[in-house]
């Protein structure tokens, strides 16, 4: 029964240009957002049965509830399910985010996030020599900090994948991107939901959503799971290096 289950919502995000001309915009960085915070399927289901005004408007304000406002709480059945490094949704979530971005291509090329391209200016950039280490590896440029090129957007080699979660997500692979998921769970926990003094939030509500955005790129050094050496890292690619994208399939 559907009472047997829990959901939430991921939302994927590509480079927007809603604030351009000082209209309001939700925030123009790409991205992706895993939410621990429960989603009533309910008021979804009573807007696809009756879509009134006032129905649209309940779904509008939980979609909101679950990926945005604050004071929200996890549910404890989605943080064991992502705090386990054997889980595999994050794997699943990352590659239809790159599915998506892929399929934005034009002429077989995709234009790099604003954000991205500001960091990549700056020459000892993370995410920049992270792309340049890409192109040695692929005997290729596979992207100029301006571009991605693509050689086929329906099946992606490895080096054009990644190079889609540095520019978009900060995440230098998709071993990443999943101990990024999973590092945000530990911190849902009672203690860490006091506020800080010098914090506008406390830990707690940053962890109840894991957002994986090329905004974060500048806590480079100090993250364990944009290390490709840190030991979370590690253990995603040893359990997890077998598993096909769905490019690969």
């Amino acid at each position: 029964s559907e009472s047997d289950y829990v959901y939430s919502l991921v939302k994927l995000r590509e480079q927007e240009h809603d604030a351009v001309g000082d209209a309001p915009a939700d925030g123009d960085t790409p991205g992706v957002t895993v939410s621990f915070v429960p989603f009533a399927c309910r008021v979804l289901l009573d807007c696809l049965s009756l879509p009134t005004d006032e129905n649209r408007r309940r779904l509008d304000g939980e979609i909101d509830r679950v990926v945005v406002r604050r004071g929200q709480r996890h549910h404890e059945s989605l943080k064991r399910y992502f705090i386990n490094p054997r889980a595999e949704a994050p794997y699943l979530i990352a590659d239809r985010y790159v599915k998506r971005i892929a399929s934005l291509a034009a002429n077989a090329t995709i234009g790099v996030p604003e954000h991205y391209r500001e960091l990549a200016r700056r020459k000892h950039a993370r995410v920049r020599r992270l792309i340049e280490a890409l192109n040695q590896a692929a005997g290729r440029v596979v992207c100029d900090h301006e571009k991605i090129y693509l050689q086929n957007a329906e099946h992606l080699t490895e080096q054009e994948y990644d190079a889609i979660l540095i520019t978009h997500t900060s995440n230098p692979s998709r071993y990443s991107f999943a101990a990024e998921v999973a590092y945000h769970t530990r911190f849902l926990t009672p203690l860490a939901r006091i506020r800080m003094p010098f914090l506008k939030k406390s830990v707690y509500d940053s962890a109840v959503r894991a957002d994986m955005t090329i905004g974060d790129a500048e806590w480079g050094g100090f993250a364990p799971f944009y290390r490709e050496s840190s030991r979370i890292v590690k253990q995603q690619y040893e359990l997890h290096q077998k598993l096909p994208t769905e490019e690969n399939k």
